[in-house]
């Protein structure tokens, strides 16, 4: 990021409004409303800079005018604009900035999370004003005006450093339809448009879900959202009518997403040159991502280089060859063909002079298809069209050479290996609206090539409307049946008017593949053959969020009404009602739930496989040793929890226990009615959350909240400036929060008294319930005056300094048990709060006689929440189990010796031991042939996240570990044997972590005598995220507690430290 000096030239500055969102914790709804921002750092609202009307004039830029301009936006908040700007900052490209402090900072030249509505033009070579119809244009023409009736200039007292993230979204209770497999009981997160990867979240910026969509409990099958590489046209509209083809696309665009289709390719069939100049560039200006509507992917042109004989419905009079090769096409096409993804596919006949040469030409270029179709072409000609370049076949069975068993033409592409054998098999388009082609054919297209076919609508103008005349390019069609559009005065097919979902139900019947395998052939499969499925087709994280929900997947009957819900960039857009096939008749056995997937393979290619399995298996000696370091036995499971109760008492007792059980003097757990409204700040790692909770009195909460980031610089400030930096942080929040602007921000607030409760995550004495003594700092804090201070009164006397006397600190808030209490509050069953992420915590219910070391003065307590800090259990080393390897982690860690049991099962550690295991394992020659990368060497590189992914990854040459390996640690060629070992490798240490957290649940509620039953509230990444890793929990509960352990329930806890701190400050006050 580069800051503007005082001298830099400004010519002109774009503003760009957007949404923020308040979520409902309860219900997980969320309710957009407008803001005045598009931030990236805060989820509270902001005010609105209005739209104006365009100025275009600016003058020579001088330093005055420039300093008039940066003074402008020293009055608007840093989080109520993002700023584009025609600068002359950078050498070779424009780019945008915002304004932090004083500042107008630049980001050179492109962001991968810059918002969708920041257009590549952009990022042009030329400097061009921001392309939104929420953004104004500040010129200095404006500036000398002073206008400011026009452009309202919000001020604020002060500006923050912290950056903003775009809000979370998860989706659950569904199956997902990712990269091609369905995978069952998943979750679906979303942030900013884009899928992301929850373990990443988690393990990275610690980051939870602001909104959770419950998708019930029928249970949902989300899938991508459909692509369509060749669509005419629809809804009355044709793509060749030149004069009407903005106006088109859009409503082309905003009508496909009721189909579910998210993104298509306009298709011009064949035309005259000027039509080419006139529609092509408006095209290319339609392409990107816009709200509501289906993505314009770019171009696909059938035509005019088609074979004379196989027009089908072509105007015979635009057809043409290319004797001059590329230089033809371009003069053809105009000059928005050399445009880079103007052009996606383009059709062409191979056959004809000089198109053969032209393969060769835009095989050059990445960013266009070249496709098969309308041609006279034998298989030879095809063969060579191929291996030159050609790697898709335009509606296979129509316009082409029929098969012939000594001539199969083009069709014979799908069917057999290629002579050479570095030439793949094309992909290829099917209309599957049963009239195109017969059942049969579809049938074996689909069995000779599953993985090539694509499914196309090859939609026109008559599609999706009444009617019975319409244009197509130069032609005139009719509607001859309700399946069937053909030219006027004849019987030649013209078009489809088959939606997609028709031709995924039709797939399914005419095939007998799986439903998923027929979405595959709209999603992934096209995705893939124009090489966009970086983000499209596969929701794989960092891919777009356009998805389609699918629901109703139980019936048994062969078709079945299900509900379908359109979601862009992860926004609801649409819900429609259509007919999709729930079951499949596969050798007349009727295979229920048949999205489930599977796959036909021959005996050869099974042989094969198994030949491969056989004869890429690490070492037994290998996976016998590591098994025996990594894995805990029942018997000693049970002699863990014994000595665990054991040290349960101990530390009730004093403090002469490994466990501190440390009282909280939270004496009530929630009952559900709490109601009002109160603060809570959570202080973290690396986040400082300021949170304003809604209690509504029936176990609901309503939460308004900003994150910020707390800097390396920031941890070691003098403790004083520390907290000033919180007292700020909650100021700016509160100011935001008021319901209309006012001179006296600060009066406003004072009107009102607030009770606030501190989430503090470090090692405390605490003494009362509004009093605690920092111990010791971790997480790389080092703030002098701190440790031994009481860090209440800090935090009071800071907001004092900032103006905020009427704050009262009600609560000192440890995050378990926070847990504890929120999970309380929507389940009264609840006895235990656990943390499993990052670190690892239990806090659990006492009777407040066992707490013998409290002092208790009031003969109304009764019971009393423990904190029991288990990171540090058996620190002693009596009976928990240590490799060599899990003392290289603790010795490479900060507190050599201490919360050992934490490092054997938090996220902050797992990554690490497999890390070391796998350094030592190069080194004595046991994996990884071609030794260990400097990635690999780093400390901290192996993230648990990474054994995330290589858990979840089922595929038979575990390409996702392949991914983890090759492409994010640099390890050079791994095999198969490899992958399977480090696979193995990470199934034992997260399976270590689950039973030793298991283990200390079961001592806990062994300890409370609730065998009888009792809810665990567990909130984190490992309990959430990591794979299989609850059901291992629940496997280590049987093997300890017997029978007792179907009574324990674990759930997934939601906000401890934020609405978990709220309640406790509620709970203060009785």
């Amino acid at each position: 990021m580069t800051a503007l000096s005082s001298q830099a030239n400004l010519s002109s500055l774009n503003i760009a409004t957007g949404t923020t969102s308040t979520t409902n914790i309860n219900t997980g709804k969320s309710k957009a409303k407008k803001t005045k921002s598009k931030t990236k750092s805060s989820k509270s609202t902001s005010q609105t800079v209005s739209p104006t009307s365009n100025y275009n004039t600016t003058d020579d830029n001088t330093t005055a005018e420039a300093e008039k301009m940066r003074e402008f936006f020293r009055g608007i908040k840093r989080d109520s604009v993002l700023v584009s700007a025609t600068a002359d900052y950078s050498a070779h490209q424009p780019s945008f900035g915002f304004l932090t402090r004083h500042r107008l900072n630049a980001v050179l030249p492109v962001i991968p999370s810059r918002p969708r509505l920041l257009t590549d033009a952009i990022y042009s070579a030329k400097a061009r004003p921001l392309q939104h119809p929420h953004s104004i244009e500040i010129t200095l023409d404006l500036l000398r005006a002073q206008d400011t009736a026009v452009v309202e200039s919000p001020t604020s007292s002060s500006f923050s450093d912290h950056h903003t993230s775009p809000k979370i979204t998860k989706f659950t209770n569904c199956d997902v339809l990712r990269n091609g497999k369905i995978v069952k009981d998943e979750t679906l997160w979303v942030r900013g448009g884009k899928i992301v990867d929850p373990a990443s979240l988690f393990y990275g910026s610690f980051d939870g879900p602001d909104e959770v969509v419950n998708l019930g409990e029928k249970k949902s099958l989300i899938v991508p959202g459909f692509l369509d590489l060749q669509i005419n046209g629809y809804f009355g509209c044709d793509f060749a009518d030149t004069e009407n083809i903005d106006k088109n696309i859009d409503k082309v665009a905003k009508g496909l997403v009721k189909y579910g289709v998210t993104s298509f390719c306009p298709t011009l069939v064949s035309s005259h040159p000027e039509t080419y100049h006139k529609v092509l560039p408006i095209i290319s200006h339609k392409r990107g991502n816009f709200s509501g509507r289906a993505e314009v992917l770019g171009a696909h042109i059938e035509g005019p280089f088609l074979a004379e004989a196989r027009k089908g419905a072509h105007d015979v009079k635009t057809l043409r060859s290319a004797p001059n090769g590329y230089a033809d096409l371009l003069e053809c096409y105009g000059p928005t063909f050399e445009e880079k993804g103007a052009v996606i596919i383009l059709t062409i006949a191979p056959e004809l002079e000089g198109l053969h040469a032209c393969i060769h030409d835009l095989r050059k270029r990445s960013d266009i298809t070249v496709s098969l179709g309308h041609t006279e072409a034998s298989y030879k000609d095809a063969e060579a069209a191929v291996a030159a370049g050609a790697t898709m076949v335009t509606h296979l069975f129509n316009a082409m050479e029929a098969f012939h068993h000594r001539d199969p033409g083009p069709v014979g592409l799908i069917g057999c290996s290629l002579q050479n054998s570095a030439v793949e098999k094309p992909y290829y388009g099917i209309i599957a609206d049963g009239v195109h082609a017969d059942p049969s054919s579809v049938r074996i297209a689909y069995v000779a090539h599953p993985e090539g076919c694509i499914l196309v609508t090859d939609a026109i103008a008559a599609a999706g409307i009444e009617g019975d005349n319409f244009m197509l390019g130069t032609m005139r069609v009719r509607r001859k049946s309700s399946v069937e559009v053909v030219i006027d005065g004849t019987d030649t097919l013209a078009g489809s008017v088959a939606t997609m979902p028709t031709c995924i139900r039709n797939l399914v019947r005419f095939t007998g593949c799986t439903l998923a395998q027929a979405i595959n052939a709209a999603t992934m499969h096209p995705a893939k053959s124009i090489g966009i499925t970086d983000r499209k087709g596969t929701l794989m994280p960092g891919t777009d969020a356009d998805f389609v929900i699918l629901d109703g997947f139980d019936a048994l009957d062969s078709s079945t009404q299900t509900k379908r819900t359109l979601k862009l960039a992860g926004i609801a857009i649409c819900s429609a009602a259509f007919t999709v096939y729930a079951a499949t008749v596969i050798n007349n056995v009727i295979k229920e739930n048949n999205y489930n997937d599977h796959q036909k393979i021959t005996v050869a290619a099974t042989i094969g496989s198994s030949a491969a399995i056989n004869d890429s298996t690490p070492s037994p000696e290998t996976l016998d040793r590591l098994s025996s370091m990594f894995t805990i036995n029942s018997d000693k499971l049970n002699q863990i929890v014994r000595h665990f109760v054991s040290e349960m008492k101990k530390g009730l007792d004093s403090d002469k226990s490994g466990l501190l059980m440390i009282p909280s003097h939270v004496v009530n757990l929630p009952n559900g009615k709490e109601h009002g409204s109160f603060l809570a700040l959570d202080l973290g790692g690396t986040n400082f959350r300021v949170c304003e909770v809604l209690l509504d009195g029936h176990s609901g909460a309503r939460v308004r909240q900003s994150k910020h980031t707390v800097t390396d610089e920031q941890k070691a400030l003098p403790g004083d400036q520390l907290f000033d930096f919180f007292a700020q942080c909650v100021k700016n929040f509160l100011i935001e929060g008021l319901a209309s602007p006012t001179t006296n921000p600060l009066a406003e607030i004072a009107k009102r008294h607030w009770r606030l409760g501190f989430t503090f995550s470090f090692a405390t004495n605490q003494v009362a319930i509004a009093e605690g003594y920092l111990i010791l700092w971790n997480k790389g804090f080092s703030n002098s005056g701190v440790i031994g201070a009481n860090v209440v009164q800090l935090l009071e006397a800071a907001l004092k300094r900032a103006g905020l006397a009427s704050i009262t600190v009600t609560a000192l808030v440890n995050d378990t048990i926070g847990t504890l209490v929120s999970h309380a509050y929507v389940q009264q069953s609840t006895r235990v709060g656990v943390i499993l992420g990052t670190g690892t915590n239990c806090a659990y219910v006492e009777k407040i006689e066992n707490v013998t070391k409290y002092k208790n003065t009031n003969p109304n307590v009764k019971e009393m929440l423990v904190n029991t800090e288990w990171g540090a259990f058996d620190d002693e080393q009596v009976v928990v189990p240590r490799n060599k390897y899990d003392v290289k982690v603790d010795r490479s860690m900060n507190g050599m010796g201490k919360y050992t049991f934490e490092k054997l099962i938090s996220g902050m550690y797992l990554g690490e031991i497999v890390r070391f295991v796998l350094v030592d394992l190069v080194k004595t020659g046991e994996i990884f042939s071609a030794g260990a990368s400097p990635e690999l060497k780093m400390p901290h590189s192996f993230e648990t996240a990474f054994m995330s992914r290589i858990e979840r990854d089922h595929t038979l040459d575990l390409s996702d570990t392949r991914t983890v390996l090759e492409d994010m640690l640099k390890i050079r060629r791994t095999t198969l044997a490899d992958r399977r070992l480090v696979k193995s490798l990470c199934e034992l240490v997260g399976k270590r972590s689950a039973r030793l957290s298991a283990a200390g649940i079961a001592a806990v509620v062994t300890k409370m005598n609730k065998l009888d039953g009792c809810t665990v509230g567990i909130d984190g990444s490992l309990f959430e995220l990591y794979p299989h890793y609850s059901n291992r929990m629940r496997d280590a509960l049987r093997e300890i507690l017997g029978l007792s352990a179907e009574y324990i329930i674990l759930e997934q806890a939601r906000d401890g430290s934020g609405q978990g701190a709220a309640l406790i400050a509620a709970l203060a006050e009785k």
